[in-house]
């Protein structure tokens, strides 16, 4: 799959709160070395992803790309 405007609003929504959970109960946690891992690691797995079709045609790209993330 692409990075298109599905998955950074996916990415933009919810890494927040989740980088906001991990500095707070993960405290020996090196929050920004995870911070540029997971994009990295997020970048990488939609290029491994078949493509299941544009947002428009395929609702279910939102789910995909909420998983990924």
């Amino acid at each position: 799959m692409k990075n298109t405007i599905c998955e950074k609003l996916m990415w933009s929504a919810m890494t927040p709160a989740i980088f906001k959970y991990i500095a707070a109960h993960c405290k020996n946690t090196d929050t920004s070395r995870v911070k540029k891992k997971s994009r990295k690691n997020f970048k990488d797995m939609l290029a491994r992803t078949p493509d299941i079709g544009g947002f428009t045609k395929n609702p279910l790209r939102i789910c995909l790309s909420g998983g990924i993330v």
